[in-house]
């Protein structure tokens, strides 16, 4: 969209940082580099799409439109623009309207959720959605917990803070600085995506922002899986589902019963129990003082 086929003009101010917080993917990056290099010497662009709830963004779409490029500058025309929007709606031509708006717009009445990381789950809650089922697996423990959005009841944030992966990534990272190339690799070897990449990052070949970088973070910031074997993930699985039915189709019909159900194979034993409302979660503390406004 720069009509100039010299070079760039300077930015009328310089950035100030903010408290926004964008989340890019890995795959988001990827596909934002392998754009870039597609083009050589040229500069040229893209768009990243995707969802904003407050001051949390994150990309979903990285979209390349057609252009007119130089080795200083690119053009897209109005009519690319129009294009490239087209295609995005095409993407969610396959919802119906009613959903298509409600993702347009970040409402998710039911979310079902098995990450492994606290701060997804964090980010699940700051959605708001009015039921959450969630299914996870400790030892030979599965386990499938339901949360509603009532005031009094936990939510999927309470008793789960966020990590502190800054922390983690500067502990990581001053570890393994100190290993020479040989030990850098035979460490990464089967726990990292792009070993080559993460390399050449922490050689100093790369710039920050780029793929390694970004490789690395994931490495250094990367739940250490607990153990378990199939049939306990599949059973906690099989959890989800029913509490899923029990909660939507079902609802009128089913018992009350407590928000997390709990298949014990090491004793054989089976339970429910419920969960305590956080005192300082952020988001059902917040939601009971709204309410009782």
């Amino acid at each position: 969209m720069m009509h100039d086929e010299g070079r760039r003009a300077s930015p009328p101010r310089p950035y100030r940082p903010t408290g926004d917080r964008l989340i890019v993917p890995v795959d988001a990056v990827e596909a934002t580099l392998t754009s870039l290099r597609r083009f050589g010497d040229q500069e040229s662009g893209l768009f990243w799409y995707g969802r904003r709830e407050g001051s949390l963004s994150i990309v979903t779409s990285v979209r390349t439109p057609r252009q007119r490029m130089t080795p200083f500058n690119y053009h897209v025309s109005a009519e690319a623009m129009t294009q490239m929007g087209a295609s995005l709606d095409e993407d969610r031509s396959g919802l119906p309207d009613v959903l298509s708006h409600a993702e347009a717009e970040d409402r998710y009445e039911i979310v079902v959720s098995a990450v492994d990381k606290n701060t997804s789950r964090q980010d699940i809650q700051g959605l708001a959605p009015d039921l959450v089922v969630g299914a996870s697996t400790v030892g030979l423990s599965a386990k499938s917990n339901l949360y509603r959005m009532a005031p009094g009841k936990a939510c999927l944030g309470c008793h789960n803070a966020a990590e502190k992966d800054g922390d983690r990534l500067r502990k990581v990272e001053q570890e393994v600085r100190c290993m020479t190339e040989v030990e850098l690799r035979k460490h990464l070897d089967g726990r990292a995506e792009n070993v080559d990449a993460i390399v050449t990052y922490l050689q100093g070949g790369e710039k920050c922002g780029e793929l390694g970088e970004a490789q690395f973070r994931n490495f250094a910031t990367a739940t250490e899986p607990d153990f378990s074997v199939s049939f306990v993930s599949m059973a906690a699985a099989l959890l989800l589902a029913a509490r899923l039915l029990s909660a939507t189709v079902f609802d009128a019909d089913a018992p009350d019963r407590a928000s997390m159900a709990t298949l014990n194979f090491r004793n054989l034993e089976a339970g429910d129990d419920r969960i305590s409302q956080d005192q300082s979660c952020s988001h059902c503390r917040t939601a009971d003082r709204l309410s009782a406004a």
